[in-house]
């Protein structure tokens, strides 16, 4: 039977795929694979066909190994926010097996095993979005057939909820620590006659920051819009100490200026001087996550199912200003009392 290049309804699973070619024969069983976005490629192959081919998915789950892992074994790993760009399949020439596979990317990279097919009709597959999502065939010890699945239609939105932390940082204070934004010393003279006043006021800013980072979001934030739902840790200001911050949506990374501001004044007898400190609590977090989520096509169509994350974190508290006073009739280094605002 000479290579043929089919399209059989009975083994495309439903979905928002382009349309799909089979490039092989018609022997084995049927295999489909399918989660998140493809985010590595296993195929071992020789000078004949393909022989097996395993894919990574962005939620961690990897497909069964479909054929076998004989003789040359290649390995394509996805970086964020590629896509294809070009797909060409071979048979091998007999009409019975996948010969080889050939894809380039939007980064300018590509992936090309398999056996010689110089002179064999080359197949070229439309990618249509660019978002590779899984394969389709018919194997045995062999691939005996291969069609890819893309998205049909470009992504518009992501949506990531029910987010789920593994680890609880609530009451702890890992990654905390106080950065000092200003102090001054104030005092008033021993020799003084009388009381004088003083004030401890200033402005900063600091940046804080949160990150959503997975495969999915990663890999469409061009494209379309991200938007993340969930709990925002926040640094308390008493205890210094991770606290529940507020629930609250937004995209998948969020950067901002925080300005600071404080004001304290006094008096000062003769003899008095106090040390002012203004000063803020800093936490910084990185932590693995799961979530929900949904991806929508511009056609309408959406994608629902769980993925794997990680979680970086910068909470800022609240400035305080901390006061130690000291008296001329004391030693030096005797606070007669502390206060902050």
């Amino acid at each position: 039977m000479s290579e043929s290049l089919v399209r059989v309804a009975r083994d495309i699973p439903s979905g928002p795929w382009g349309f799909i070619h089979l490039v092989g024969g018609r022997g084995g069983e049927p295999f489909s694979t399918t989660a998140a976005t493809v985010k590595a490629l296993d195929v071992w192959y020789s000078s004949s066909c393909l022989h097996g081919l395993q894919v990574t998915y962005s939620d961690a789950s990897r497909s069964s190994i479909y054929g076998s892992t004989d003789d040359l074994h290649g390995r394509f790993d996805f970086q964020p926010g590629e896509l294809l760009t070009s797909m060409t399949l071979w048979g091998n020439g007999l009409g019975t097996r996948t010969g080889r596979i050939r894809f380039t990317t939007n980064k300018s990279r590509s992936f090309d095993v398999g056996k010689d097919t110089s002179g064999q009709t080359a197949y070229d597959c439309p990618v249509s979005s660019g978002f590779l999502m899984g394969f389709i065939g018919r194997y045995g010890g062999d691939i005996d057939c291969l069609a890819a699945l893309f998205l049909r239609s470009p992504v518009v939105s992501v949506s990531i909820s029910e987010v789920s932390y593994n680890q609880n940082l609530i009451g702890s204070s890992t990654g905390i620590a106080p950065v000092a934004l200003d102090e001054v010393d104030f005092g008033n003279l021993p020799t003084s006659s009388k009381p004088i006043a003083f004030m401890f006021k200033g402005s900063e800013t600091r940046i804080r920051s949160t990150s959503h980072s997975q495969t999915t979001s990663d890999t469409f934030a061009l494209s379309a819009s991200v938007e993340v739902s969930g709990e925002i840790l926040g640094v308390g200001a008493a205890g210094f100490k991770w606290q529940h911050g507020s629930s609250q949506t937004t995209k998948s990374s969020v950067s901002e200026e925080v300005q600071f501001n404080w004001e304290m004044t006094g008096e000062l007898q003769p003899g008095e001087s106090v040390k002012c400190l203004a000063v803020i609590y800093r936490g910084t977090c990185h932590l693995d996550y799961t979530s929900k989520v949904v991806v929508k096509l511009k056609d309408g169509f959406t994608n629902t199912f769980r993925e794997e994350g990680t979680f970086d974190n910068i909470a800022l508290s609240k400035v305080v200003v901390q006061s130690e006073w000291h008296s001329a009739q004391l030693s030096a280094n005797s606070p007669i009392r502390r206060m902050s605002i």
